[in-house]
């Protein structure tokens, strides 16, 4: 299989030494005995973009002709992430998880056997925390967009509900298009709540709660209809969160695409800038270091900093800049 999508690899006995090509293959076996569906694919593809890279570029990597993994050290894997990410434009995490991947891979070669040391055992790099930009737009100011974007039709009202609740909650756009069900509580407050996972509580500002109880109204309203369709059909109603105005489920592609205009307006570059400024507003009204880490959910006090003091990723991009190990 792999010949037939690569052309690069010949599985067959070099000197008594398996080839590359057939390793690869047993690893690939073990990984889907081993890991998650989707954790086995991407490692499968940044092994095999990997080893493609080896096989492309064995002169200048200084590989024999006859190659193998033990042959393959720390300058060919920093070759390949450097070049990853300045032809492909990779960023931090992708190239974080690359890394990962042939790191797992090279464990494995050295557990089974295939090699006596792993050459990239000592490697690492370090992962970017994703710093956060400051965003210089009056906390007033964008709550008074926020409330003049029109909300007249049930996309405008599920567009403007979206935008609310993602500068007010610190919740991520893509754990809001999993929601199972919005909850209003009493002084303010929301309850959200996800599948397999315990609900978070959040307050809720006048605008967003009126969205919220408008939209619930409309839905529900609209549901009781349907329940009486379906229950003469023998069906049993879809219970989705977000639902278009004929009640049909709103993928999370979707609820993202409608969010692309209202952002241009409001001149926010993507829907998580609109979450960070909104944590950002949280931070300078006088929220302290662990509420903010409670509230956005991080494990590091680090990546909590960026929200409460902006000019600390400034700092972080000048040493980044600098630093001869970043090179």
């Amino acid at each position: 299989r792999l010949d037939d999508r690569f052309n690069l690899f010949h599985v067959s006995l070099v000197n008594g030494v398996e080839n590359p090509a057939s390793i690869v293959g047993q690893y690939l076996a073990v990984l889907q005995v081993e890991m998650r569906p989707n954790t086995a694919r991407l490692y499968e593809a940044a092994l095999l973009r990997f080893s493609v890279f080896c096989a492309k570029r064995s002169a200048d990597l200084f590989l024999p002709g006859a190659w193998n993994w033990s042959d393959v050290g720390v300058q060919a894997l920093e070759r390949y992430l450097h070049q990853s990410r300045q032809e492909l434009g990779w960023s931090d995490n992708t190239t974080h998880a690359h890394l990962t991947a042939i790191r797992h891979f090279f464990r494995h070669l050295t557990r089974s056997g295939h090699l006596e040391r792993n050459p990239i055992q000592h490697y690492t790099r370090q992962k970017s925390a994703g710093l956060v930009n400051a965003l210089e737009i009056d906390p007033e100011a964008l709550a008074g967009q926020l409330q003049q974007l029109p909300c007249e039709t049930h996309e405008q009202l599920v567009q403007c509900l979206l935008l609310e609740l993602t500068y007010s909650t610190g919740v991520s756009v893509a754990q809001l298009c999993r929601v199972e069900n919005l909850e209003p509580l009493p002084q303010s407050g929301l309850r959200l709540h996800f599948p397999r996972r315990a609900p978070l509580e959040r307050p809720l500002g006048e605008h967003g709660l009126s969205l919220l109880q408008h939209y619930l109204k409309t839905v529900n309203s609209e549901k009781l209809s349907v329940i009486g369709e379906l229950e003469t059909e023998n069906q049993k109603p879809k219970t989705e969160f977000w639902v278009d105005v004929e009640l049909r489920s709103l993928p999370a592609a979707k609820l993202k695409q409608l969010l692309v205009a209202p952002l241009q307006e409001l001149g926010v570059p993507h829907a998580n800038a609109l979450r960070d400024m909104g944590l950002q507003h949280f931070s300078a009204a006088g929220a302290d270091m662990r509420t903010l880490q409670n509230y956005r959910g991080l494990k590091r006090l680090q990546r909590v900093q960026d929200y409460k003091n902006p000019t600390f990723g400034e700092l972080q991009d000048r040493l980044l800049a600098c630093h001869p190990r970043t090179n």
